[in-house]
């Protein structure tokens, strides 16, 4: 069986990680103090709120290749979203899951299959890209962890 077809077989499995995903990192978000969504810690590693865009960033890039449409160039070069509050982030990175399940599910065995080279230049199947996109929000939870350990915080919030 080749590799393309192994991950057409798994599309229900990867949104249902895809969701777990997003909800783990909202509860992470919602467990942060609300005066730590926008501090920088060290004064140059990237606050809550800028890993929060990074993660939208990626689904919605993945979402609309997926689609087969472009961003808006506009949109491309105004840079990440900002957000203040948690409940603007967990509104963002909820819609932008839904969104991507929702393109990964419809998203046709030939697109799935297509080798796109993504703006980090390592050209992939989109199903690769797709793998990418939904464990880029462990990963930047997973940031979100470390800076609420080194603010005293060691509870595991997403198991809550």
């Amino acid at each position: 069986m080749s590799n393309v077809v192994e991950a057409l077989d798994f599309r229900s499995g990867l949104v249902g990680w895809l969701d777990t995903l997003a909800g783990f990192f909202c509860k992470d978000i919602r467990a942060l103090p609300e005066e730590a969504l926008t501090k920088s810690p060290g004064g140059v590693a990237k606050t809550p709120a800028a890993i929060a865009a990074e993660v939208v960033s990626m689904c919605d890039w993945c979402t609309a290749t997926l689609r087969g449409t472009n961003l808006d160039s506009e949109a491309e070069h105004a840079g990440l979203p900002q957000y203040a509050t948690k409940a603007e982030i967990c509104d963002a990175v909820s819609a932008s899951a839904a969104n991507l399940g929702s393109a990964i599910r419809d998203a046709s065995d030939e697109t799935l299959a297509t080798i796109v080279t993504p703006p980090w230049q390592m050209p992939a199947p989109m199903a690769v890209h797709a793998q990418v996109a939904v464990n880029h929000i462990w990963y930047h939870d997973g940031q979100l962890n470390y800076l609420q350990a080194l603010s005293g915080d060691s509870a595991v919030h997403w198991r809550d």
